[in-house]
């Protein structure tokens, strides 16, 4: 008994003959897809219906005048206790505020969401306030965006609501 164990662990030699008929018969295999080599995997994502651009329905708001919703795969979510969860360099969104002549971009902020209440959000720091944009996708298929502003002088902090369209 102990005998074939023995004989099936150990090593065994290989005749430097044979070598060429295993390196012609992977020649033939390779290219015949008979042999493969592992490949990266990638995750399979999901079209995000928020992605893309969405505008104002209010075209003469003095607030958010449109958002840039940036959509990118990312497989791994992390979150915390409370339920805020984010995906590391993810999806983001790009606000832009009425500005004249031309609106102000406030830039990219990373999106991170609200498992408990289906709310998203991103954190604006725009040094006088601190802006939390939060959003929602309704039913009708607008998006429902509120803005938490905490300003860090004497202003009283405010929270405005807003209706976009997505921009085709």
């Amino acid at each position: 008994m102990y005998g074939i164990l023995k004989r099936a662990i150990q090593p065994r030699k290989i005749k430097l003959s044979t070598f060429p008929l295993l390196i012609s018969s992977l020649v033939i295999a390779i290219p015949m897809g008979i042999v493969s080599f592992p490949s990266t995997s990638k995750a399979l994502c999901a079209a995000d219906k928020m992605s893309g651009r969405w505008e104002n329905v209010n075209t003469n708001t003095r607030g958010i005048t449109a958002i840039n919703y940036i959509f990118r795969c990312n497989d791994v979510v992390l979150c915390s206790t409370d339920g805020s969860c984010t995906t590391g360099r993810g999806t983001a969104i790009n606000v832009f505020g009425s500005c004249h002549p031309k609106d102000c971009d406030w830039g990219e902020s990373e999106i991170k969401y609200n498992r408990k209440s289906n709310w998203r959000y991103a954190i604006y720091d725009q040094g006088f306030a601190k802006k939390v944009v939060w959003l929602r996708l309704k039913n009708n298929g607008q998006l429902r965006v509120a803005v938490e502003v905490d300003y860090r002088d004497n202003r009283k902090d405010r929270t405005s609501w807003y209706t976009f369209n997505k921009k085709n």
